[in-house]
């Protein structure tokens, strides 16, 4: 029976060190900015911080009405990498349109009204090519082999807020 106290000990010791252990990698420090475009704050857009010195996971985060973002890397909010980074900033605008489909040939195929309420207004006729998603912010900061826009992350949070004024 003393035995099995003790075992019981030790696993309790264990899991109580388990679980008040720190997330481990790379430390993180609270970073934040805004993003303005031709002198107007970019909304939607997706900020991506890329390690230089490291091979490590990036940190990203999405700008606000206001074009504000805050890093993200292991959770929300919890910060970006300490260190040197390429920052990526992008924004696709999407087409409302979808690809239609012939529904002629759907149908002939087994496809169509009987088979899904709706189809034929979902759907659509013809075969029309949708329109093509664009890149709303210039290459030279949305491709992370071109990015000019370098920035460094330090454990000082105050020394992490960054505003990109990019223009067209």
């Amino acid at each position: 029976m003393r035995i099995a106290w003790r075992g019981l000990a030790a696993v309790a010791v264990v899991v109580a060190l388990v679980g008040c252990s720190k997330p481990s990698g790379p430390p993180l420090a609270q970073a934040k900015g805004v993003v303005m475009l031709g002198g107007k704050p970019v909304d939607n857009a997706r900020v991506m911080f890329y390690p230089i010195d490291q091979s490590s996971s990036f940190s990203h985060g999405t700008t606000d009405a206001e074009g504000r973002f805050t890093m993200s890397t292991r959770g929300a909010n919890d910060g970006a990498l300490v260190g040197r980074h390429k920052v990526v900033i992008s924004k696709v605008d999407m087409p409302e349109q979808m690809a239609k489909v012939d529904v002629s040939k759907a149908k002939s195929a087994g496809y169509g009204p009987g088979s899904m309420p709706g189809y034929e207004s979902m759907m659509g006729i013809g075969g029309a090519k949708p329109a093509e998603a664009k890149q709303e912010i210039p290459a030279k900061y949305s491709n992370k082999e071109t990015t000019v826009l370098e920035i460094e992350v330090v454990t000082d949070a105050t020394q992490n807020e960054y505003t990109f004024n990019l223009d067209q």
